[in-house]
């Protein structure tokens, strides 16, 4: 695992960007960092309940933040709302 600099990505149509403030491991975090859907070396090995990963790959599915961004389609108002994914 290392830390890296990502792009900022942009919201495509119906989406938004969240500026994340905190965020949880769990479960899948784990079995991921321990190899249970693949490794970037054998991204191809199973194992769980779905199939492999892409990679490298950003973990942290459990986040709170606040929305950054909209896509086309998205309320406007959503901007600056708190949330929880």
């Amino acid at each position: 695992m290392r830390l890296a600099k990502v792009p900022v990505p942009a919201p495509d149509a119906g989406e938004v960007l969240v500026e994340v403030s905190a965020v949880a491991l769990n479960n899948t975090d784990l079995w991921t960092r321990q190899g249970a859907y693949g490794t970037p070396e054998d991204p191809e090995a199973l194992s769980g309940w779905r199939g492999p990963l892409d990679f490298p790959r950003i973990q942290g599915a459990d986040v709170a933040g606040r929305v950054a961004a909209v896509g086309t389609g998205v309320d406007g108002g959503l901007l600056g709302r708190r949330v929880v994914v």
